[in-house]
């Protein structure tokens, strides 16, 4: 970026307490991205405005996700889909996601049901939020998301307002994005976000589960960019060899 007293790694300084399925991993994705804007702007203060020092696109990557492209090649996908947000939009039919009320450590435990009815009784439900997005229409928390959209997301009072009525229900990470999509009409939008997860290798261990095998790396489709629940170096070694080495 023209000057090696920046840093292009960062952690946010505030750490969030959170756990899977609640609200917190919304907010903590969330303060990622005002970090990443913040970045820009220590840049800009630094080499003025002369250079665009805008990112593209921010990827949701988890500690096990793997790319299946050389960093170079990533690139060059987003340069050629620079305006392209990239989420997954699916279908879940079940309304109990939405109709519960759900909070964060209650009596001891990390994750409680403590009422039912309140999506569909309050405003946040009928006749608020649901006029605008159906709690069917969800998909996973796995996205490549344009800088205007990330933008969107933290400083649009609709946005924010859809993340507020989503606060007490079940795995919001699977449905803020897409709900908050309804108030954003600026980029394109492609439902393929081009990662994938072995969803058929179920096991009960969380160390496990989904996860990629030596044997599966013959069957990866060749369009992905990364693959999910890579857990040994035994296999990361091997994408690297098979997919990255150029």
């Amino acid at each position: 970026m023209g000057n090696h007293t920046l840093k292009n790694i960062q952690f946010v300084e505030n750490r969030l307490l959170g756990i899977w399925g609640a609200p917190s991993m919304v907010y903590m994705e969330l303060a990622g991205y005002a970090k990443l804007f913040d970045m820009v702007s220590e840049r800009q203060s630094v080499n003025g405005n002369e250079i665009n020092q805008m990112w593209s696109h921010v990827i949701n990557l988890s500690t096990n996700d793997m790319p299946l492209k050389p960093l170079s090649k990533i690139e060059e996908f987003f340069c050629d889909h620079f305006n392209t947000t990239y989420m997954c939009k699916g279908r879940y039919l079940d309304n109990e996601r939405f109709n519960g009320y759900y909070m964060e450590f209650v009596k001891g435990d990390y994750w409680s049901k403590v009422g039912d009815g309140t999506y569909n009784s309050y405003d946040c439900g009928k006749p608020g939020n649901l006029k605008y997005f159906s709690p069917v229409s969800i998909g996973t928390q796995w996205h490549m998301l344009t800088s205007g959209f990330a933008h969107h997301l933290i400083s649009d009072i609709k946005s924010l307002e859809t993340l507020m009525s989503l606060k007490f229900s079940y795995i919001p990470d699977e449905s803020f994005y897409q709900a908050a999509w309804r108030t954003y009409s600026q980029d394109d939008f492609e439902s393929n976000y081009h990662r994938d997860t072995m969803w058929d290798k179920v096991t009960t261990s969380q160390h496990s589960r989904y996860s990629v095998d030596l044997e599966d790396l013959d069957t990866i489709p060749k369009h992905l960019m990364f693959i999910r629940k890579v857990y040994t170096n035994q296999v990361k070694e091997a994408i690297i060899s098979k997919f990255l080495t150029v």
